[in-house]
């Protein structure tokens, strides 16, 4: 069992989270650390003050990694304080040392955001998650359409109709203001609130979390057979023992399924879950011979994917790779880009990552869906699309001609390629198959 948890860990880590640069892997390590200590209070009736005061650092440091840890540290202290063992009033000295400084490592994060935002709040994450994912509204540029979402408070500015350019040269100086700090853009976003449309949301993302769990195939299936070898009944009163680790899970999944899930979410939740089973399989003494070649078969199954991927990503590049957008951030900086200098961008929404490469500031931009339409556009409206930059405070514009850097905001990636037209006031980048415009 431990060789089995172990090549789990190793596959949900390497394989899933490593290769990404995201706070995920900060969360899984928080998540796991605070279960460790969780099970150290469970299992020690007589546990020392200074593992709830861990308790507390781990559920402090783990909210300024992601803000779905805050509402889960509720959670994971609502559970501790279920799990002791002692009389409360024992345990409350050191139950409320966690708490205190849980709210004392998160507190000046909160007063910042709040401060910021003039209201109190923890994170805007989840209610701009919401309404993103359960009305589908747009993650940048809303301007307050459909009717009933809102009342936009400062959105980007909407400079020309077809193709819409957004300009944002505002308060927010990054390279790109947009999604540096989307809660800014989008204030005022709040869509009437719909019970159907939100349940038939939850409803297709506990499907998606259902398929997503289902996976490796290998992992199930072995657990699969495991459990057909072992003493059920066992098996089901030891799963039992930690059913505080099990609905701390099971309420992540349901925050998840309110917003969105996705693979990477998942693994640290995931292992609470299936760390359980395996410390709670009981093998009948009859098979216990045979199901350790099957855990060793299903652990080298999984190690052997881990390895497979690696390499095959190695050989062949991997999916991130960041080879175009250095290229396109050296190509600019040769063609007399100065940090600081502010530019436009045809084609990239999100994922104009040169920019930051670069050290340049976005302030205007046509996104993916409109970049074609700009160029079907005679030579006048281009040019008066051009102005609108210029007018922006842009002295360049980028263009993504399909040169590797693919938009990550479109599920189907559009041929950028196919339909760009640069004319001759367009200069290929050097070193990269985009496109840059000189205003001035």
């Amino acid at each position: 069992m431990w060789v089995l948890g172990y090549s789990l860990f190793i596959w949900s880590t390497v394989g899933d989270l490593v290769l990404l640069i995201n706070p995920d892997l900060l969360v899984t390590a928080s998540v796991l650390l605070a279960a460790g200590l969780l099970i150290r209070m469970e299992i020690a009736a007589g546990a020392r003050c200074a593992l709830y005061a861990w308790f507390g650092v781990c559920l402090g440091f783990g909210y300024l990694t992601k803000a779905i840890l805050f509402p889960m540290a509720f959670v994971f202290l609502a559970m501790m304080v279920a799990i002791s063992k002692r009389p409360l009033r024992r345990q409350g000295r050191c139950i409320a040392l966690a708490v205190l400084i849980f709210i004392a490592v998160a507190l000046p994060e909160i007063a910042l955001l709040s401060h910021s935002k003039g209201r109190i709040t923890f994170s805007d994450t989840g209610k701009l998650n919401i309404a993103w994912f359960n009305y589908n509204l747009p993650y940048r540029n809303w301007q307050g359409e459909p009717p009933g979402t809102g009342k936009p408070a400062h959105p980007t500015r909407k400079l020309f109709d077809h193709p819409a350019v957004y300009e944002f040269n505002g308060p927010l100086r990054s390279s790109y203001p947009p999604w540096f700090d989307p809660s800014y853009w989008n204030e005022g976003l709040s869509p009437t609130f719909r019970l159907g449309t939100v349940a038939r949301h939850a409803a297709h993302e506990a499907f998606v979390l259902g398929s997503l769990l289902l996976h490796p195939t290998a992992w199930l299936v072995g657990m699969l057979l495991i459990f057909l070898g072992s003493d059920l009944r066992g098996t089901l009163k030891g799963i039992a023992v930690y059913w505080y680790l099990i609905v701390i899970a099971g309420v992540a999944f349901s925050l998840y399924c309110l917003t969105l899930v996705q693979g990477r979410f998942l693994p640290p939740w995931e292992m609470l879950i299936w760390g359980s089973v395996l410390a709670s399989v009981r093998l009948r003494p009859a098979t216990a011979p045979l199901y350790r070649g099957l855990a060793a078969f299903v652990a080298l199954a999984l190690l052997a994917a881990v390895c497979y991927m690696t390499y095959g990503e190695s050989i062949h590049g991997f999916h991130n790779d960041a080879s175009a957008e250095y290229a396109t951030a050296e190509g600019l900086r040769q063609m007399g880009l100065q940090p600081g200098t502010k530019v436009g961008a045809i084609g990239f929404d999100m994922d104009a990552h040169w920019a930051y490469l670069a050290r340049l500031d976005i302030v205007a931009e046509i996104g993916t869906d409109d970049t074609c339409f700009f160029w079907s556009e005679p030579s006048t409206v281009q040019t008066q699309v051009l102005e609108k930059f210029a007018q922006a405070g842009a002295s360049v514009v980028v263009a993504n001609t399909g040169g590797g850097i693919r938009t990550t905001s479109r599920p189907v990636p559009l041929d950028l390629a196919g339909c760009s037209r640069p004319s001759s006031g367009w200069r290929k980048i050097e070193g990269s198959p985009n496109y840059a415009f000189f205003l001035r």
